[in-house]
């Protein structure tokens, strides 16, 4: 069962695409990220001076992004993002003009709206990513067709392959998922041509992640990469990527908050796949039922 969506439904921005999956060097890469990080209308207002300042890069390296992206200027990038987004309910969060970082200065309350506006924008940026994305409904496909799904991810990425375990298994589908990291290598290598390999790695280098992929794709696997980085060695093994959008201003590199936007893809696919079989709501039925009998 699928739904067509007309291409003026669909909330694309070209230029998001091209600010996540450019391959900027580590300063040009901060003003990219922060970019992603903040409402269009906060970007509106901002000189190229203060993109740099809060970006923590030089007003040469602000040029230098707006030429690889093949716009004629600073103001050019401005307009573009602004008016190529359709993320309107965005810019209903920081109106205040708040910089997203996180400051010895800032309260509770403070600290509140700085993260909520961040999570805001990056979701709706998130919105763009995936409906401008080629692979993400042949990904839907290919999950809801696997023979086996075996998902793959260490540290605090493999809190998001646990989320998207049992999510599966609700719904019938045959999934693996170890936390054990050598384990991970053994199911990546019991993985066959029909299965579905599933590859979480906020960064897209991290090591056991990386040789697990390598391991599928010599098992003949299909392999999919969830990442915040297109240009990474987990994105050149996969056949298919799952971008979530980079930010800037909070501790961890914003890690934590791609978990977020990784968690929530989880539970879109877990509808995308209800509605292409809505059989699958039987063996959730089923399945809810059992849990309930287990609460207390």
């Amino acid at each position: 069962m699928t739904q067509n969506v007309s291409d003026e439904d669909r909330p694309t921005n070209p230029l998001v695409m091209d600010l996540s999956r450019q391959p900027f060097g580590p300063a040009e890469q901060r003003v990219a990220s922060y970019l992603l990080s903040v409402p269009e209308h906060e970007v509106a207002l901002m000189t190229a001076e203060e993109l740099a300042r809060r970006a923590g890069a030089s007003r040469s390296t602000v040029a230098r992004v707006t030429a690889k992206l093949g716009l004629g200027g600073y103001r050019k990038l401005k307009s573009a993002l602004v008016r190529g987004s359709r993320s309107g309910p965005a810019a209903s969060w920081g109106e205040s003009q708040l910089d997203p970082g996180i400051s010895a200065e800032d309260g509770p309350a403070v600290v509140a709206q700085k993260i909520a506006s961040s999570v805001a924008a990056r979701v709706y940026r998130f919105a763009e990513l995936l409906t401008a994305n080629p692979d993400f409904e042949r990904v839907v496909e290919l999950v809801s067709t696997a023979r086996a799904v075996g998902i793959f991810g260490v540290g605090s990425s493999s809190v998001v392959g646990l989320d998207l375990y049992h999510r599966l298994a609700r719904e019938g589908i045959t999934v693996h998922f170890a936390e054990d990291a050598h384990t991970q290598l053994a199911v990546a290598s019991m993985l066959r041509p029909g299965d579905v390999g599933w590859f979480v790695s906020y960064s897209g280098h991290t090591g056991t992640t990386v040789r697990a992929a390598e391991v599928a794709r010599t098992a003949g696997a299909s392999r999919v990469a969830v990442t915040a980085r297109a240009a990474s060695p987990l994105a050149d093994v996969c056949e298919y990527t799952i971008m979530t959008p980079q930010g800037v201003g909070l501790f961890g590199n914003d890690a934590a908050m791609t978990r977020i936007l990784q968690v929530m893809f989880n539970e879109i696919l877990f509808h995308c796949l209800i509605l292409r079989d809505p059989s699958r709501l039987t063996h959730l039925g089923k399945v809810d039922e059992l849990l309930s009998r287990e609460k207390i």
